[in-house]
């Protein structure tokens, strides 16, 4: 296959299916490509008032929560991307009209495969960590 012909091709289905981009940005969200914003700079530890340790529980469980939450919420969001991505490139690519719904909707039944594909992973780093 002629790389040029790919690359033209990919510009092409790019540019007149803008919405594809919007799954993209999911799947580079913390990919090589792209990272979330630090916030460790914004706080001051000099600040903190270290002899009270009353607050310490409540906080670190408030954040473990948050993060919780916030990285259940990223994971089902990227990976409901990256099926609707898949769904809607075979699409348009064998000629459909391609919406933005409709890969959703199509790209639903993946989402089991895909997310075991993302826990194998997570037990082999957790294995290959602890080894």
């Amino acid at each position: 296959m002629s790389y040029g012909n790919l690359i033209n091709e990919t510009i092409k289905i790019s540019a007149r299916y803008w919405w594809l981009w919007f799954f993209g940005f999911f799947i580079s969200l913390a990919d090589a490509g792209g990272s979330l914003p630090q916030i460790s700079e914004r706080f001051h530890y000099k600040d903190i008032d270290w002899a009270s340790h009353d607050w310490i529980p409540a906080i670190a469980l408030g954040v473990l929560a948050l993060t919780f939450f916030a990285v259940l919420v990223y994971i089902v969001l990227k990976i409901i991307a990256e099926c609707s991505l898949m769904v809607a490139t075979k699409d348009i690519k064998s000629g459909g009209r391609g919406s933005i719904a409709q890969s959703i909707r199509d790209g639903l039944p993946f989402f089991l495969r895909i997310l075991a594909l993302w826990l194998l992973i997570f037990v082999l780093a957790i294995a290959t960590t602890i080894a």
